[in-house]
């Protein structure tokens, strides 16, 4: 956790809060643009007490600035206030949403409507007070990224505080930082997180944790929070279950952004198993409490088909990321050159300065090696070779660039497995940056690529382990069936579903009778639909295939 207090340069003496505002001291960030961006619905009663502070405040922070009030949906006379105050200053801007969209919305349409490098966040029903700005920018200027407000003297009901307690506390638990108060509406953003951050649904509450889960740094100041002077507040209690679901979402997208599926896995698979262990031991109990049974049995089916339609959906899950990340643009600007490709922890985020040392080593060991020339990216390009390194490969740079300058290779790796040097077309959609060898060796071996070992100047074949590939069956899977999922899902529920067939039929012609008889019929029809379920999934796969490998079509084809 990072509290930040804003203090006066040295030898000034502290001030209190009620001294004239002209009095204190406040960085000026003349060089940046900064950008105020209010959400606002039903709150035209006070739009126009926070625009004049506004307009008090941000001269002395910036020359140029400009404030821009985003009408969510009101249906008071917001938009006339608003209208009043653009056409007043040149510098309040409105953007106006046909219906109400939320806060998140709101927020990422202020974020579009300004070009400002800095911007600055606060709610529109006065509870803020922008003289705090000023304390936001000082934060910024010190070197964060996001900063975000703590309202440590809380002016709102008791059961607002409460949920705002548990709210920080669990979040600061499951996604870190340790902040006081996520959910602060005053907040700081440098461009760069705008530009990272999606904003849509209720996600605006988890700005601070998608923020430090990209790498920015963030930090909290705390603000003064006013008593409520107009309207009323929105809190329900319907945000207690929606905080739930969008915790749930949240801890997804940010622990499992690059790799999904084992999210799904770890849960889908147990399932899945638990199930067909569960329908199987009913096989075995007598006849006489067979019937005492049946709900057992029938949860047993249920959980086999949960965890199979799991499974699946994480696969496909990788599918939506990848389409998500699209191909790598960051290629050499010499063909020529080796693209090298840093990974494992030399990937890993961390301070400028880290990863300056990072970059320095790799290049050191490179020019150590004679490689020729070379750049540092974060993907191949389409052509040529480019070298992927993890730390633990910087001993075999001076045997994989031997190989290299020896003749074309599809794909070569070192004693370590660390390093590999391959053509840069094999890892053109490989998706975001390798983090290891063993996610390289199940990438290759789910594109047929060729990988040669070089040990001591001795080269010899290498063949994909199993339980590597099965450990990172996700990337096998994209690399082998990114262009038609279908082949997977409909062999694996074909299969599934001709087992499940193939045992009603010889159940049914069997002389099996009684409970077991009943058992084995729907453990047949549980394999059938579970069978059905991924062939449908292969399906909806195919469109996401459809829709990454062809380009849209902005008009009817033309007529022949």
């Amino acid at each position: 956790m990072v509290v930040l207090e804003a203090r006066a340069p040295a030898g000034a003496a502290a001030e209190p809060r009620g001294r004239a505002a002209s009095e204190r001291w406040e960085p000026r960030m003349a060089d940046v643009d900064i950008g105020v961006v209010i959400p606002a619905h039903n709150e035209a009663p006070s739009l126009r007490a926070l625009a004049q502070e506004l307009v008090a405040v941000l001269p002395r922070c910036a020359r140029a600035w400009e404030i821009i009030v985003v009408d969510d949906g009101s249906t008071d006379e917001t938009p006339a206030v608003l209208s009043a105050l653009a056409a007043e200053d040149g510098r309040i801007r409105a953007v106006t949403l046909p219906c109400r969209r939320g806060k998140a919305a709101a927020l990422a349409a202020g974020f579009a409507a300004t070009a400002a490098e800095v911007v600055i966040t606060l709610d529109a029903d006065l509870q803020d007070d922008p003289e705090d700005i000023p304390r936001f920018l000082a934060a910024l200027h010190g070197g964060h990224d996001l900063v975000c407000g703590w309202k440590r003297e809380r002016r709102d009901p008791w059961r607002r505080r409460a949920a705002s307690r548990v709210f920080n506390a669990v979040g600061s638990f499951v996604l870190g930082p340790h902040l006081h108060d996520h959910n602060c509406g005053f907040k700081a953003y440098r461009r760069a997180v705008i530009d990272a951050l999606g904003m849509y649904g209720d996600l605006h509450r988890f700005a601070t944790f998608l923020a430090h889960d990209l790498g920015f740094r963030v930090a909290e100041i705390p603000v003064h929070h006013r008593p409520r002077q107009f309207g009323r507040s929105r809190y329900g209690i319907e945000r207690v279950w929606r905080f739930g679901f969008d915790l749930l979402t949240v801890a997804l997208l940010a622990r499992r952004r690059s790799r999904i599926f084992p999210a799904f896995a770890m849960t889908g698979a147990p399932l899945a198993l638990a199930g067909l262990l569960l329908c199987a031991g009913m096989l075995f109990l007598s006849e006489a409490g067979a019937y005492a049974h049946m709900p057992r049995f029938l949860a047993g089916i249920l959980a086999f088909l949960a965890g199979v339609q799991i499974v699946a959906a994480g696969l496909l899950g990788e599918l939506i990321l990848s389409i998500w990340r699209g191909r790598p643009r960051g290629r050499p600007r010499d063909a020529a050159a080796l693209a090298v490709v840093p990974a494992g922890a030399f990937a890993a985020r961390g301070a400028d300065t880290a990863a300056a040392a990072r970059r320095s080593e790799i290049e050191g060991a490179l020019r150590m090696a004679n490689v020729g020339p070379f750049e540092v990216t974060d993907a191949a390009g389409a052509s040529g070779t480019a070298l992927v390194i993890a730390p633990e490969g910087l001993g075999d740079i001076p045997e994989i660039a031997a190989r290299v300058r020896a003749g074309p290779v599809q794909a070569v790796t070192g004693a370590s497995g660390a390093a590999w040097a391959a053509r840069g077309a094999l890892l053109v959609d490989f998706p975001g940056t390798p983090r290891s060898g063993g996610e390289l060796e199940a990438w290759f071996a789910g594109q047929g690529a060729a990988v040669r070992c070089v040990n001591a100047g001795v080269e010899m074949p290498r063949r994909a382990r199993f339980l590597v590939v099965l450990r990172h069956f996700p990337l096998f899977f994209l690399a082998r069936y990114h262009a038609r999922p279908l082949h997977f899902f409909g062999a694996a529920g074909g299969l599934t579903a001709f087992a499940g067939l193939a045992l009603g039929i010889a159940v049914k012609l069997s002389a099996i009778a009684g409970m077991r008889r009943y058992f084995l019929m729907e453990l047949a029809l549980g394999l059938a639909v579970a069978g059905i379920q991924l062939f449908v999934t292969g399906l909806l796969g195919e469109l996401l295939a459809y829709a990454r490998n062809t380009p849209a079509r902005s008009g009817p084809p033309p007529a022949v």
